[in-house]
């Protein structure tokens, strides 16, 4: 797929669906959708309006379908973001900092960026995909593009032809950087006999004419790492020298990756959806989860971004069309103290506080999940604590819930914390006045942990855990992932019980998937 020409041939299906199933996700920079996240999102740095960025990624999807040109597409957005007041440099409000800057929207030349971006990773992905599929065709070929000028590291690689189960493809797939053209293309078992005999054609350099042919080379290149930090975020990242920071990332790699994790869940008969009775798609005249939620209260700009990232999630899942409308606002003083999050229920508009920056995405889907459990489930007040209105599917639910190994873990740290507090009450007969202060400090916590133990027993926060993971595996958030996969490492006791495995996720895999959930 050429970046400026028509599609030659049919449509190719691959590429077109690697648009069409990305979820919307907006950024202020590019800086914000980072790496493997743009095999499941589609954005466009400082478009935050989540219709004009669907219309755009649907304009791209219609164009690789219809085969129109570049020049024909770029005229079609010019003449829209026009109207729509996306052109031209504005003072537009960074979500992230809450300054007003200056920024550079709709242009040619954004659009031309756009454009070759977006089909240049769709056609990667396309071909990754259908070349994995293909057994006659074991390898796959690099090659650099039709440009004046190259990128040294690429004509370093320009030729390499490797097994396509090659490490180096999951790293060093083109497209490798910003106006890159690079491509790669499989190979069957008689080409790469014949490259390796005749060898392939030089590369074209500027306008010279090419200057005939060249040996393959088979060997792997040594990829030479650096870290970097995304100065959005924060996060340090590996990056490789020759590919743009951003792009160390295989497209088609990382959404079959994707794919393959949400179709564990699809093949289950057990109905995730069925058992919440939340409406696959909004209802007309009613109010998607995201629209119930008044983020712009939320203080600070990081957690106000986490709160759009999390509210796009949800909405590229499901919607419930008979919620409240809810504040979503920065704990503070003794309740930030106590609290990562928290539903609270008000008579006039009820509220969800966050207090931790560690995990925002999931704390707030967490969180969210409590406030479809008291507003959106059937029952007088929260569904979960009505076990004896369950439907079937939610009593099914609770019990795989029960039967998985973090379950039996939880189990088993409230009976050590038992047990650790009977032991420290024997010491405590007889023990000097300073060993007694010490000693019921000491049951203090454990009792505090015993109770931590029990409320993730109940199935109020089950559902809510439960709830907050099956959205990040429907949705494919990397945030969310990346927070998952931050407890699950990391050193505290809890954080690694508040969250099931990927491996293990036995309600997710047994429950969520059957249930068609359509994106709006």
């Amino acid at each position: 797929m050429a970046d400026g020409d028509r599609v030659a041939g049919p449509p190719p299906k691959e590429a077109v669906d690697y648009l069409r199933r990305k979820g919307i996700r907006p950024g202020f920079s590019f800086r914000d959708v980072w790496r493997e996240e743009h095999a499941t999102s589609f954005t466009v740095a400082k478009m935050m309006d989540v219709d004009m960025l669907r219309d755009v990624q649907n304009s791209l999807t219609a164009a690789i379908e219809s085969g129109t040109t570049r020049e024909q597409w770029m005229r079609d957005m010019t003449e829209y973001l026009s109207k729509r007041g996306w052109w031209g440099r504005k003072v537009v409000e960074d979500p992230l900092t809450g300054k007003k800057v200056e920024a550079q929207l709709g242009s040619s030349r954004r659009l031309e960026t756009i454009w070759a971006v977006n089909m240049g990773q769709a056609a990667q992905a396309g071909t990754w995909e259908r070349g994995q599929r293909s057994t006659s065709h074991p390898y796959i070929l690099y090659r650099v593009g039709p440009s004046k000028e190259h990128r040294e590291q690429h004509l370093a690689w320009d030729g390499l032809v490797l097994p396509k189960d090659d490490p180096f493809w999951k790293t060093a797939n083109p497209r490798n950087g910003w106006g890159c053209k690079c491509h790669s293309r499989f190979v069957s078992r008689a080409q790469f006999r014949r490259y390796q005999r005749d060898g392939i054609p030089e590369p074209v350099v500027g306008d010279a004419k090419p200057p005939g042919k060249k040996p393959i080379q088979t060997e792997a290149p040594k990829l030479e790492p650096f870290t970097y930090r995304n100065q959005r975020t924060g996060e340090v990242h590996q990056g490789v020298r020759g590919i743009d920071p951003g792009f160390e990332y295989n497209p088609g790699a990382e959404a079959t990756r994707t794919d393959a994790l949400q179709e564990q869940f699809r093949q289950h008969d057990e109905k995730f959806v069925e058992s919440a009775r939340i409406a696959p798609s909004t209802p007309i005249g009613g109010k998607s989860v995201g629209e119930s939620l008044e983020v712009s209260h939320t203080r600070t700009a990081t957690l106000r971004e986490a709160a759009r990232t999390t509210v796009a999630a949800i909405n590229g899942v499901h919607s419930d069309g008979e919620l409240p409308s809810v504040n979503v606002v920065r704990l503070e003083g003794a309740q930030r103290r106590r609290y990562q999050g928290v539903y609270l229920e008000g008579e006039r508009q009820d509220k969800i506080g966050i207090g931790s920056t560690v995990s925002p995405h999931l704390t707030l889907a967490h969180e969210i999940a409590h406030l479809l459990d008291r507003r959106g489930l059937p029952g007088r007040r929260y569904a979960t604590d009505e076990s004896g209105s369950w439907s079937r599917e939610m009593t099914a639910l609770i019990n795989t819930i029960q039967q998985s190994t973090k379950w039996e873990e939880i189990v088993e740290q409230e009976a050590e914390a038992k047990r650790e507090i009977g032991r420290l009450r024997l010491q405590l007969q007889g023990a000097s006045s300073s060993r007694a202060t010490m000693l019921r400090n000491d049951i203090k916590e454990w009792r505090r942990w015993a109770v931590e133990c029990a409320d993730l027993q109940t199935p109020r926060e089950a559902w809510a855990r439960a709830y907050a993971q099956w959205i990040m595996w429907r949705s494919g958030s990397e945030p969310m992932r990346r927070e998952i996969d931050a407890a699950l490492t990391g050193e505290a006791l809890r954080d690694y019980l508040e969250v099931w495995s990927h491996q293990e996720n036995p309600m997710l895999q047994r429950l969520v998937g059957a249930a068609p959930t359509r994106r709006r």
